[in-house]
């Protein structure tokens, strides 16, 4: 539900058990924030996604030609990222060019600061408001408890008048005297009814004004703590582009590696690591001879016989592909032999 679809399902390229889609995002603000593309891919007998691939500039590739590229990434991807940190390490500083800007340090802690004051501005209003309904329900029950007082004590009174009159005339005292001493129990009930009510508020608000008074220490160290941080200070930001630019060099050359190690590379080579590949193959010494249809590049025998097995079985892989220069010629490479090699110099 939180995406639109845009087209129709289509079969994964070279996985029929799947198919993907061009989506954007359902909400029209976060759809118009994220220009990125977005294809859904789910199995056949499913409804919803199982994966969602995200990118740009991918505008030629079809929706059910994305998974396909995907699938084409780094092997133990994580790994081949920490061996290109910690191996051929093209990023030398030669200096950074600098502007001022805000400090987005600071900024960041001033917010983080402002959210904890409005956690406790919010908490010491509900407190007032906690208190004040308080007030209001003890002022509303001492009314209510002393108008029924009122009344209560009319009755009482008018049931003495009518007692004494009864008992000058000598007429029947019992039934006055029952409706005096019911209402004077009522009222002794009312009141002690209305004191437990009322100390029980009164704790209440006893506990709130405690509260309150915590939270406003609270808020005044919060606040205190947000002024002190400085915001208007402004610092230096290092220009990044030639870092931008080293780096996708770097992932150019780790993407070259791979893709000859898998196409190109013996058995015993299919894990080499960049670092180990450049001082065995890509920095290897070696002649060329530049002829008209053909280069040859022939490399200088290995110390090891592994090493020597190794690479001439990478030649045969590579000759064998029928790689060709730029200008059109075939291009050759072999690894001489320790012979050949002596015989070379001699």
């Amino acid at each position: 539900d939180a995406f639109e679809l845009l087209g129709k399902w289509e079969p994964v390229q070279g996985d029929p058990a799947h198919e993907a889609v061009n989506a954007r995002w359902s909400d029209p603000h976060k759809a118009q924030e994220d220009h990125r593309r977005l294809v859904l891919m789910r199995r056949l007998e499913d409804s919803d996604p199982t994966r969602i691939y995200v990118g740009c500039n991918l505008e030629s590739l079809s929706a059910e030609a994305i998974p396909v590229r995907f699938r084409q990434r780094w092997h133990c991807q994580e790994g081949v990222i920490r061996q290109m940190i910690s191996g051929a390490n093209l990023n030398a500083n030669f200096g950074y060019s600098y502007c001022e800007v805000p400090n987005r340090t600071q900024k960041r802690r001033w917010e983080e600061a402002q959210e904890k004051v409005e956690v406790s501005e919010r908490l010491l209003n509900q407190e007032q408001e906690a208190l004040a309904n308080l007030w209001r329900k003890l002022t509303g029950r001492r009314k209510a408890y002393h108008q029924q007082q009122k009344v209560l004590s009319k009755e009482i009174e008018a049931k003495k008048i009518e007692l004494a009159h009864r008992q000058q005339e000598g007429r029947a005292i019992l039934r006055s005297r029952k409706g005096l001493l019911s209402r004077q129990r009522r009222l002794d009930d009312l009141t002690v009814d209305f004191q437990r009510q009322r100390h029980r508020l009164l704790q209440a608000m006893a506990r709130r004004l405690t509260r309150r008074s915590e939270l406003r220490q609270e808020l005044s160290k919060r606040q205190a703590a947000r002024d002190e941080i400085d915001t208007e200070s402004l610092c230096r930001e290092r220009s990044l582009e030639k870092d931008q630019v080293v780096l996708d060099m770097q992932v150019l050359l780790t993407s070259l590696h791979d893709w000859a190690r898998n196409h190109y590379f013996a058995p015993a080579w299919q894990r080499l690591e960049l670092d180990t590949a450049i001082k065995l193959i890509y920095r290897k010494p070696g002649r060329v001879k530049w002829g008209e249809s053909e280069i040859e590049v022939v490399l200088d025998p290995y110390r090891y016989s592994e090493h020597q097995q190794a690479m001439e079985e990478t030649c045969r892989h590579f000759n064998a592909a029928q790689v060709y220069w730029r200008d059109g010629r075939l291009l050759r490479i072999y690894v001489a032999r320790e012979s050949q090699f002596q015989l070379c110099n001699c």
